[in-house]
């Protein structure tokens, strides 16, 4: 069924909040919204209506909001004044609008969006009760999603604490394992790895991923190992701030430049056990440089590792290997999820009934 489109500011007031970010409290009664994702919290409010909340600008998002409140004097507060206008549809439309807003932005380092952007946005008006029928649909996808990335995030965080309870944090040793050098426990092929400029490789972009210090960084034509290795970073502030994995496994068949160091079996220890022995052990103090942090290969060759006997190391291992097909799963019920999602909005706001 087709149905008419209306500007959204014939149907909604669009206001901005007049606060500066830092009049927050941060044991406030009310929400204040920023741009920011999550609000923060504050002592008094300036608002006290059923709307969204559009973040204007940084990286946009949307919040729907009942209650009194207060705002930051980039957020915009749009509020249905029309009868004809479900809120809930409201934060929907503008939720898969959030595409469109990112094209119209303006600005250098911090992009914007004008009032014009919101009040001039095209909304498919259908009847209030199929807004609210629509709104429902969307909730259920939107929780489900969420119930997604929750069994997602479990999943991921899950062997660390299997780790933690089998073989203990290896900065205290619990359970008294015998404790060697890394580098007499696996092999370093480090002498294998190649750097490639970026100008480069440009002219061998390929399907073999290309790995830097944090993960893969680009894609190449050609490879330097198959099979499965340990890749630790090298240099880069993460090796202190751990704002993602210092060591990770790669497999299949791919490119590992200078900027991590790379970790094969010996017969002694499991990679993978390895993997989360660095996502517990504290570096710092085999760390050289305060610019550039820098993890050199004798400073790795002689991390102290609690190695515990193979066959408990080979049980984890297997521990592993059912979570991760678990992993899988989830992550291919996210993408299932995420495709429904997409098409009952398009749906949705294109003019035709869900």
């Amino acid at each position: 069924m087709k149905v008419g489109k209306v500007a959204l500011g014939e149907l909604a007031r669009v206001r901005t909040g007049k606060l500066d970010a830092n009049a927050r409290s941060p044991n406030g009664k009310y929400s204040f919204f920023t741009c920011a994702i999550n609000p923060l919290r504050i002592d008094t409010f300036s608002y006290e209506c059923e709307c969204v909340l559009v973040a204007g600008n940084g990286d946009l998002n949307v919040k729907y909001h009942n209650g009194r409140f207060d705002a930051y004097q980039r957020t915009y507060n749009v509020e249905p004044i029309s009868e004809s206008l479900d809120c809930q549809y409201l934060y929907h439309f503008l939720d898969s609008y959030l595409t469109e807003l990112r094209k119209l932005s303006i600005g250098g380092v911090i992009k914007y969006i004008k009032l014009g952007n919101l009040t001039d946005a095209q909304i498919p008006l259908p009847p209030l009760e199929e807004q609210r029928r629509i709104a429902a649909i969307l909730d259920k996808t939107a929780a489900l999603s969420g119930a997604n990335r929750r069994r997602q995030d479990l999943l991921r965080a899950f062997p660390l604490s299997v780790y933690r309870q089998m073989f203990g944090d290896p900065g205290h040793n619990p359970f008294l394992w015998p404790v060697f050098r890394l580098g007499e426990i696996c092999l370093n092929e480090d002498a294998r790895r190649v750097p490639v400029k970026s100008s480069d490789r440009k002219a061998m972009q390929g399907r073999f991923p290309y790995y830097g210090a944090s993960g893969v960084i680009d894609h190449v034509d050609d490879y330097l190992f198959d099979g499965q290795r340990l890749l630790v970073g090298e240099d880069g502030a993460n090796l202190i701030a751990r704002s993602s994995p210092i060591a990770f496994i790669a497999n299949g068949k791919y490119w590992v430049n200078n900027h991590a160091h790379v970790l094969s079996e010996n017969g002694k220890a499991k990679l993978r056990c390895l993997e989360y022995y660095f996502a517990l052990v504290d570096l710092k103090p085999f760390v050289t440089g305060s610019a550039q942090p820098k993890l050199t290969r004798s400073a790795l060759d002689s991390l102290p590792v609690p190695l515990p006997p193979l066959d408990l190391q080979e049980r984890f291992e297997s521990v592993l290997t059912a979570l991760d097909a678990r992993l899988a799963q989830a992550e291919i019920s996210a993408q299932q999820t995420s495709s429904l999602s997409c098409a009952l909005r398009s749906a949705s706001f294109q003019g035709d009934a869900v």
